[in-house]
């Protein structure tokens, strides 16, 4: 039975390279203006409150000019949702459905004293 030597001198191990951590590329970037932010793409987004949550929408431009005035009517139709979604009464807005005394606005099976 021969016995088979083999030589390691044909293995090549990588010397070790050490390799720079880059720091992660910001994605969004802050303007002067408020809710107005800028993608790393060169883009300009507006930074919106929809449904309770914050969002990014599109301006679809790279002109920050441009990206003010998408930005003022953005907030404009949205605030026309919101106030189409808010219960309100004769003499205003309520500000929750339990301190509004018309039936419209109270809870199922909730009861409310008269003041």
């Amino acid at each position: 039975m021969k016995s088979r030597h083999f030589s390691l001198a044909f293995i090549h191990l990588p010397t070790a390279i050490e390799l720079k951590k880059s720091k992660p590329r910001k994605t969004w970037s802050k303007t002067r203006y408020q809710y107005l932010y800028r993608h790393s793409s060169g883009i300009y987004y507006a930074r919106l409150t929809v449904n309770g949550r914050k969002t990014f929408r599109s301006l679809k431009t790279e002109i920050i000019e441009v990206a003010r005035a998408e930005l003022n009517t953005l907030q404009e139709e949205e605030k026309k949702r919101s106030d189409l979604t808010t219960p309100t009464t004769r003499s205003g807005t309520c500000s929750n459905q339990l301190s509004c005394r018309s039936p419209l606005f109270q809870r199922a099976g909730t009861l409310i004293a008269s003041a």
